[in-house]
């Protein structure tokens, strides 16, 4: 490869490195504040969010399963998971839990917009 080239994968390599560290670092910051308030549906939202993203598959469903033990129709769980992925372009997911929340929530203003 052309040093050039060389460089722009270094670089290319580098900047994948930081997203992954930032990406555990939130992921660490989400796991603090459920363990400081475990019925959070706001925070319960984004950690699946996050797990999803990270295709952490048994992660993502305990924390519905949780959340579902403890709230019936956790509709504000299901916006704030599906605005986490939409931020990340995974619209169709997204759609599928917005979709739940007005299901579940049919007055919750986010779900139905």
């Amino acid at each position: 490869l052309p040093l050039s080239s060389s460089a722009a994968v270094v670089a290319s390599a580098h900047a994948l490195l930081r997203a992954a560290r930032a990406e555990r670092m939130f992921r660490g910051f989400l796991e603090a504040a459920r363990d400081a308030s475990p019925r959070d549906e706001s925070t319960l939202g984004r950690l699946a969010a996050a797990y999803w993203l990270a295709k952490r598959n048994d992660d993502f469903a305990a924390v519905v399963k949780d959340v579902e033990a403890f709230d019936r129709k956790p509709g504000l769980f299901y916006v704030e998971l599906a605005d986490a992925v939409e931020h990340r372009k995974r619209y169709a997911a997204a759609g599928e839990w917005y979709r739940k929340a007005a299901e579940l929530r049919p007055a919750l203003a986010p779900a139905r917009n």
